[in-house]
């Protein structure tokens, strides 16, 4: 998209340096928020005794939670983390995964190519959600195992996920 808009490639970094200093800022963060859907699905997961952790490569963990407590969803959550540890994105999102210490089965839940990376490479059932950024095919090509295209459909899809995952 940036070389179709006369962006040339000297001028990338400084852009993306400015777009995430913009959709990070404050002003922006306070214009989120849930999609519909979201807070049933939290809510059915959570009362049915899933340990639920938020992460997210945004790169100011202290701002990211508190957008989560301002959404009045952080107390489905065990934990919430965000940051890059790494440039690639399927290792900085892996690293987050990992420190929320999951043990046994699990599904991964995620609308990036980072998310459905990370899943794979920790052995987790991978979920998409393509009413993000991504679509189906680019999920699935990422290593979705199932997409929905609403948060309503995602506690039946991580029961599917988790049951192939055991049976595989």
């Amino acid at each position: 998209m940036l070389a179709a808009g006369g962006t040339g490639p000297g001028r990338r970094e400084a852009f993306l340096d400015r777009f995430l200093a913009e959709i990070e800022s404050p002003d922006r963060l306070a214009l989120d928020r849930l999609l519909p859907g979201a807070a049933a699905a939290l809510a059915t997961l959570a009362a049915r005794g899933d340990r639920l952790v938020l992460v997210s490569l945004r790169r100011d963990p202290a701002a990211f939670a508190a957008q989560v407590a301002r959404l009045g969803i952080a107390g489905r959550f065990a934990r919430v983390d965000a940051g890059r540890t790494s440039a690639d994105d399927r290792v900085a999102k892996r690293r987050l995964i990992e420190a929320a210490g999951l043990d046994g089965p699990g599904a991964v839940v995620g609308d990036t190519e980072a998310d459905m990376g990370a899943a794979r490479a920790l052995g987790l059932a991978a979920v998409g959600v393509s009413s993000g950024l991504r679509n189906r095919g680019v999920l699935l090509a990422a290593g979705a195992g199932t997409v929905v295209d609403r948060l309503a459909r995602v506690p039946a899809a991580v029961d599917g996920a988790a049951g192939r995952r055991r049976a595989g």
